[in-house]
């Protein structure tokens, strides 16, 4: 991961809004999902998004395991142009084959030098709501806010 040093002004507030924007509870029901999901294939279990998915080869797995056949095969390699390949063909799949919408890709960099993290968990939980749910595989369930359908516009007058 390349030292990007730390950030000052515009850009620390611009890291600490991304970083406020990643939500725990999400996380954890993220890497319960992708440890259910993955547990049939061989490989060590995610505990932390950053350090266990950044050379890629359990998220073509994962696109494996949704729809087979879907990604490439991927290199288990330590040289960051193959981790960076792995990602990349996972994003790939998940565009071409699994019909992922591009306002919930994210980018090969965000992934591997950890630049937005929340966009990944994004990412994941959409596969783990909406596309697995609608797919019939195991799947969060996402139940939303709580809205009164009656009280939504009570505050305007019928005039």
């Amino acid at each position: 991961m390349a030292f990007h040093g730390p950030a000052y002004g515009m850009s620390a507030e611009a890291k600490a809004k991304l970083d406020a924007k990643r939500d725990p509870a999400v996380e954890a029901a993220v890497l319960g999902w992708l440890n259910e999901m993955l547990k049939d294939v061989p490989g060590d279990k995610v505990q932390v998004l950053e350090t266990d998915l950044k050379n890629g080869i359990r998220l073509c797995q994962l696109a494996n395991v949704i729809a087979p056949g879907s990604c490439k095969q991927p290199k288990k390699a330590s040289m960051p142009f193959i981790q960076m390949e792995n990602i990349g063909n996972y994003l790939d799949a998940c565009k071409n084959v699994l019909g992922v919408p591009d306002h919930v890709l994210f980018q090969t960099v965000d992934l591997y030098e950890a630049k937005n993290m929340s966009l990944v968990l994004l990412h994941l939980n959409y596969l783990a709501t909406t596309l697995c749910r609608d797919k019939g595989l195991h799947h969060i369930k996402n139940e939303g806010p709580k809205v009164d359908p009656e009280g939504v516009f009570s505050h305007v007058s019928s005039s």
